[in-house]
């Protein structure tokens, strides 16, 4: 971007008064936009600032762009991406032995990858050098993960540089695949995921229903939804990705991707996705291929019964009919303050999820449920479903001020956390014993009823002594008038009342200790049914800060989970505002 007026319009300072909510769209792109996966990125900017003030522009600088390394060049008058740690730079900062061999073997890596011009031999190797993070252990020693999480992104960031130039050749092709079409999966969609997680974007088969292009729409969208594809646009390519039948299978690999499986001595072959490119759609020929290439686009056979359909379309009207035009309209003007009028929003948004949607569920999973392919289905359905919605939250939060998105930051964290949950108990909620043993998923309640045991054993001893606290505290600051006052001299009770308060202090941290160490205990034992966000990648890595999800409602899945922060100093440890959170009181 090299337009002056824009460098001017983003150099003034932000200030803290000003709250535009800028378009959805212009949002969207912005906080989608990475500018080190997109080479094209100024341009994005660009198009965008046209739309919007100079004081727009400033917010949009310090909210979007600033954060992703985003510079201000005065001298050249325009914005300049910084750029981000290399993997030499993150090997520096390491202090784990572990990683430091683990970084160079990385390295070694790069530099076979960089000698590569096989497409199957290059995709082999970078997936596999990838896997190495997820068979790291790093033991639950948060420095550790917050150290390998480095390691990771700069790693990743490598391979997307390596493999914007990489000259890779593919061998045969039966869709017409270029090395151009791989190299953009490999970064917009393996890499991208990788590095996004949850958070990655894709869009359902039924979106292209109302596709722009005429061909998209009429021709390929009833397909892509009977073959239950995934779609990943970018900006040259509508990705089409055929669906795994595993959890544990990775649908956006771009080894998956490249493979072509051939039949019959190669009579027949399918394929697990394919790309349309944009700027090919008026060629006749290349259209009437790319419908004969989807055509052979693996999918899964799955008979799925009545009610298990019927919940999964309700859950989508939902998001379409109730709860996305919720999120879309304004905010409440009646004087409770912007911070609360978001906050009422998203409660609203929560209790309308609950209400429609999962509070469902468990009469779904034991009665409707009759098949291996009613779980898959509706597992499979609900964690894209989960992740829709929390795009959406995030979204939101996206078009407002940073300072006014903790109650949006924590609707999303819930509902990955829901997600996580949903992926532990597969095996005993999407499961045909289920209805033979329903008893088998009442253990979900047990984190939530422990956590409030917890609090009633440590709470009333721990209110007790800070209210005694309390009352020394008055009586040193407010000395005894009188025969009361010439005693308390007298006998120095004054400086016995500081001695008290600080015996009550040890007393009450002792207490706080107590109980943080019972709540951590009580998730290390139910791993399986608590989500720990820090190890988990939920979150980035606080060493100061724990975050658990417990999960909450019917069967652990009628309800968002309970988001619990605990703090690693106890003497941070607050046992109203975490009894609040489990809905106990805490009495004396």
């Amino acid at each position: 971007m090299d337009t002056g007026s824009s460098v001017r319009a983003v150099a003034g300072k932000q200030g803290g008064e000003f709250r535009p909510r800028i378009a959805p769209e212009i949002s969207y792109d912005l906080s989608n936009l990475d500018p080190l996966l997109n080479a094209k990125w100024q341009l994005t900017v660009s198009e965008a600032f046209k739309k919007l003030s100079g004081a727009e522009r400033r917010y949009a600088y310090h909210r979007y762009l600033a954060p992703k390394g985003i510079v201000l060049d005065r001298e050249n008058r325009r914005l300049a991406f910084s750029g981000r740690p290399r993997l030499a730079d993150a090997r520096a900062k390491l202090d784990s032995p572990k990683l430091i061999v683990v970084a160079k073997k990385l390295e070694a890596t790069l530099e076979s990858l960089r000698g590569m011009s096989d497409a199957g031999a290059y995709v082999d190797l970078l997936e596999g050098s990838v896997s190495v993070f997820d068979a790291y252990d790093s033991e639950g020693d948060l420095h550790q993960i917050g150290q390998k999480n480095l390691l990771r992104q700069a790693y990743l960031d490598e391979l997307v540089l390596l493999t914007r130039s990489a000259p890779l050749e593919i061998a045969s092709s039966r869709r017409g695949l270029t090395s151009g079409v791989l190299r953009e999966f490999i970064i917009e969609v393996f890499l991208k995921q990788q590095m996004l997680g949850y958070r990655f974007r894709t869009q359902t088969a039924k979106s292209l229903l109302d596709h722009a292009h005429p061909f998209i729409r009429e021709q390929i969208a009833d397909e892509a939804c009977m073959r239950q594809c995934e779609v990943i646009a970018t900006e040259r390519y509508l990705f089409l990705v055929g669906p795994v039948k595993k959890l544990s299978f990775n649908a956006y690999s771009a080894r998956r991707f490249l493979a072509e499986e051939t039949l019959l001595d190669g009579a027949s072959v399918y394929f697990n996705g394919m790309a349309i490119p944009f700027g090919s759609l008026g060629n006749e020929d290349i259209t009437r291929h790319l419908q004969w290439s989807l055509s052979r686009v693996v999918t899964v056979e799955r008979q799925v019964s009545a009610g298990v359909l019927a919940m999964m379309e309700a859950a989508h009207n939902a998001r379409a009919e109730v709860l996305l035009p919720l999120l879309a309209g304004g905010l409440s003007a009646d004087g409770s303050g912007f911070a609360a009028a978001i906050s009422s929003k998203l409660r609203a948004f929560e209790e309308l999820l609950a209400a429609s949607v999962l509070s469902r569920l468990p009469r779904v999973l034991l009665e409707f449920a009759k098949t291996e392919d009613d779980h898959d289905y509706l597992f499979f359905g609900l964690r894209s479903y989960i992740m829709q919605l929390a795009a959406d939250v995030r979204d939101f939060s996206d078009q407002f001020a940073l300072s006014f998105n903790d109650a949006a930051q924590e609707l999303e964290l819930r509902l990955l956390s829901y997600l996580r949950l949903l992926e532990k108990r597969r095996d005993t909620l999407f499961s045909l014993s289920l209805r033979e043993n329903p008893a088998a998923i009442e253990d979900a309640k047990l984190p939530l009823l422990e956590f409030k045991s917890a609090l009633k054993e440590f709470g009333p001893s721990a209110r007790q002594l800070a209210e005694r606290q309390r009352r020394l505290r008055q009586a040193i600051i407010e000395p005894s008038k009188g025969l009361s006052g010439v005693l308390d001299r007298a006998f120095s009770r004054q400086q016995k009342r500081r001695e008290s308060i600080e015996r009550l202090e040890l007393a009450l941290s002792l207490k706080k200790k107590q109980c943080l160490v019972s709540l951590i205990r009580i998730c290390k034992r139910m791993t399986g049914l608590t989500v720990y966000l820090e190890l988990e990648d939920l979150v980035e890595v606080d060493e100061a800060l724990r975050r658990y999800a417990l999960p909450a409602g019917k069967d652990g899945v009628s309800q968002l989970p309970v988001l619990i922060s605990l703090w690693e100093n106890q003497s941070s440890f607050d046992f109203d505002s975490i009894a609040k959170k489990l809905g106990v009181r805490v009495e004396e």
